[in-house]
C-alpha cells in the first residue's frame, strides 16, 4: 500500500504531504522545481543552509508559498508568496552538482525574504523547462531528464526498513529526514533491495539503485540539534559496493499518471 505522498516543491525545504499527486516524466507535479542559488550559480541544501528545514514550500501553477517555520523574525512576514516567472523572464545558468541548467530567477522580493529567514540573500529559482536537465546515467533509458533533484526524479522508502533500522538504533526517527517522495507499507524490511519494478495505482516504476545518503539525514527536520544518527547505525549493515550509506531506492516513472494515498503497490519483477 502507498502510505505516504510528499512533495518537496523547493530543494532542501520542507516537503508537504498530499493524498494524491500526480506522476510525470521528471518527477511528481511541481517536486523540486524551486531551489536556491548562491552568488556563483552553486545549488544550496541543507549542508549549506541548515536552517532550509524551517522553510515549508507548496508549489502549484501560480507559484511557490513559503511559509517560515523557526523562530520569528521581527522585520520580516512568516510567509511569502512568489509568483511563477516567464520562462523567458531573468533566465540564468545554474549548477546542480555536475549539470549546467537553464533556470529563471524569481526576482528581489524573494531574496530580500530569503535573507531576512536565512542570513543570505540566495536567489529563488524555477526551473525554466521541463527537459530542462537530462539524467547523464547508463541506468536509465536514454533522453531522461530530471528536475532540480539530485540524481533521480523519484525517491521510493520503505516503511518497515525504517522501523527496522529505529530497532536497530534504538530511537525514533521521522521519515522526513530521508525526504522520500513515495512511502510504501506492506513489504519486508529492505525487501526494497530486491525489487526491480513497481506498480503503484496507475504507474510503473522503474528502481534503479539504493540512495546514498549524507549527513542532512543526521539534521533532525523540527529542528532539533545534529547527531549522528541515523548514519552511523546505517553504516553498520547498508553499506553499498563503492562504501556509501544507504536508505530508500531512486526510481524512474515507466509514463504518467495519478497516484493515491492507499493505492496498492504490487511487485511486477524482482531482481535476478
Amino acid at each position: 500500500m502507498l502510505s505516504s505522498i510528499v512533495v518537496h516543491a523547493l530543494k532542501g525545504a520542507r516537503g508537504i504531504a498530499h493524498a494524491t499527486a500526480m506522476v510525470t516524466p521528471i518527477g511528481l507535479a511541481f517536486d523540486r522545481r524551486w531551489m536556491l542559488v548562491d552568488d556563483a550559480g552553486d545549488f544550496v541544501s541543507q549542508r549549506i543552509a541548515p536552517s532550509l528545514r524551517h522553510i515549508e514550500a507548496h508549489g502549484d501553477a501560480r507559484g511557490l508559498h513559503l511559509v517560515w517555520r523557526g523562530t520569528q523574525s521581527t522585520v520580516s512576514p512568516s510567509h511569502i508568496h512568489v509568483p511563477l516567472p516567464s520562462s523567458t523572464d531573468d533566465v540564468v545558468e545554474v549548477t546542480v552538482w555536475d549539470d549546467r541548467v537553464r533556470a529563471s530567477s524569481c526576482g528581489h522580493d524573494a531574496r530580500l525574504w530569503l535573507d531576512a529567514h536565512l542570513g543570505h540573500p540566495y536567489d529563488l529559482v524555477a526551473l525554466a523547462s521541463d527537459r530542462a536537465r537530462p539524467m547523464r546515467t547508463s541506468r536509465v533509458r536514454p533522453g531522461a531528464h530530471v528536475s532540480f533533484a539530485d540524481g533521480y526524479p523519484f525517491l521510493i522508502a520503505n516503511e518497515a526498513s525504517l522501523r527496522d533500522l529505529e530497532s536497530r538504533a534504538g530511537l525514533p526517527f521521522a521519515m522526513e529526514r530521508f525526504r522520500p517522495n513515495l512511502v510504501v507499507d506492506g513489504l519486508e524490511a529492505w525487501e526494497e533491495d530486491e525489487l526491480a519494478v513497481l506498480r503503484i495505482g496507475e504507474v510503473t516504476f522503474d528502481l534503479v539503485k539504493p540512495c546514498v545518503r549524507c549527513e542532512v539525514t543526521t539534521l533532525d527536520p523540527d529542528g532539533g540539534p545534529a547527531g549522528k544518527e541515523p548514519l552511523a547505525t546505517l553504516a553498520t549493515f547498508r553499506r553499498d559496493p563503492e562504501g556509501g550509506v544507504t536508505f530508500g531506492v531512486n526510481a524512474v516513472a515507466r509514463g504518467e499518471g495519478r497516484v493515491h494515498v492507499g493505492d496498492r503497490v504490487e511487485v511486477l519483477e524482482r531482481r535476478a
